[in-house]
């Protein structure tokens, strides 16, 4: 069982009353489907996922630009994000589940938000055709890594998506991932074309094996390959704790690692990371103190 999904049961136990079904998100009504803790989450923990409409905020006003939300699960983040930016939005959420109620999702935005948003379902990893499911609990779903029929959605690299969707690289502003895991392949699908442009990258650091941490530790180095230096950290409730470089977010890393290997008490189950090449750090650093001074 994963790191999210352990924490949706712990709160199911500890707050057993029903999570609604239809949330409200930045003035949008979304079904969220039934049993996705998303309103339970906030309610006990005002920070979290709070700093999704400064995402909006970082990709800008152009709106000839894009945020790709990989993980779009129903929708939940890009209704936190789309007033907030003027860039029109690819999500992309390969489970059945969440692919539908995202599809509603979207079209119940509206007309003026609607037309700003593109729905593909696949799933991005590193190797590119092969078919996946998932194992769905609650409001999350969890890659599964064996290669199934053909009744599996099929995996293409981000940079793969991007060309069959006639996006440049250069018009994506940001980067947006929470696939439970698989973060890191994801970003690092991308390829060299990450070189020469500069997205902001926010992903969900989460570790449930060693495979996926010696991903996130291959990542940070691929990261700074590509040229970025400046990584911003909040914990899995929403709460900012730090900026890091590449050392220090490895050592985050093992340590994570250490927790799920069971030798050590738990004190967060994941963090979440912006990561930022030079030219973005003081945009960065700026919509983080924002942020934060709301929660003051």
């Amino acid at each position: 069982m994963s790191i999210k999904r352990k924490i949706k049961k712990l709160y199911r136990i500890i707050h057993p009353e029903k999570p609604q079904q239809f949330y409200q998100i930045d003035g949008f009504t979304l079904d969220m489907g039934e049993g996705h803790m998303l309103s339970i989450t906030q309610r006990e923990n005002p920070m979290y996922d709070r700093f999704v409409p400064y995402l909006g905020k970082l990709a800008g006003d152009e709106s000839e630009k894009w945020i790709v939300d990989i993980g779009a699960n129903v929708g939940d983040t890009t209704a936190a994000l789309i007033k907030h930016t003027a860039c029109k939005v690819l999500c992309i959420e390969p489970t059945e589940k969440f692919y539908r109620l995202c599809k509603a999702n979207i079209v119940d935005f509206g007309c003026e938000y609607q037309k700003r948003v593109n729905l593909i379902q696949a799933y991005v990893a590193q190797n590119e055709n092969k078919k996946y499911t998932s194992a769905i609990q609650g409001g999350t779903a969890v890659r599964c890594n064996e290669e199934v029929g053909l009744d599996g959605i099929p995996s293409y690299r981000l940079s793969s998506i991007l060309k069959k969707e006639k996006i440049n690289i250069s018009d994506v502003m940001l980067v947006k991932v929470d696939t439970d895991g698989y973060d890191s392949e994801c970003i690092m699908s991308i390829g060299n074309e990450l070189r020469n442009v500069s997205p902001f990258l926010y992903w969900e650091n989460q570790i449930d094996s060693i495979e996926q941490y010696e991903k996130f530790i291959e990542m940070v180095d691929y990261l700074k390959e590509m040229g970025y230096s400046n990584f911003f950290v909040f914990d899995n409730f929403g709460n900012y704790m730090c900026e890091m470089d590449f050392a220090s977010l490895k050592e985050l890393n093992t340590y994570l690692l250490r927790i799920i290997q069971k030798k050590s008490t738990r004190s967060f189950y994941y963090v979440d990371v912006l990561a930022a090449k030079e030219d973005k750090y003081s945009l960065a650093k700026d919509t983080i103190n924002e942020y934060l001074n709301n929660f003051i």
